[in-house]
């Protein structure tokens, strides 16, 4: 059975917005989400400002702004 922590429960409450998400650049968003996941296992991901954003050890490394269309 998979262990949840914080960081496995961020990272649904993202997927779970990305599954609900309807902007242009959503494919786009989605790769970006895999690179930066990829770089390094330290990175996670949460949401902030109600959309995806990244923390490495403690700091904020990356935010989308996705409100203009």
């Amino acid at each position: 059975m998979k262990k949840v922590t914080a960081a496995t429960s961020n990272t649904e409450q993202v997927n779970e917005f990305m599954g609900k998400l309807d902007h242009p650049f959503k494919a786009e968003v989605q790769m970006i989400r895999e690179i930066i996941t990829k770089v390094n296992e330290d990175i996670t991901q949460q949401k902030k400002w109600n959309v995806p954003s990244f923390r490495y050890k403690g700091e904020y490394l990356v935010t989308f702004n996705l409100r203009a269309k």
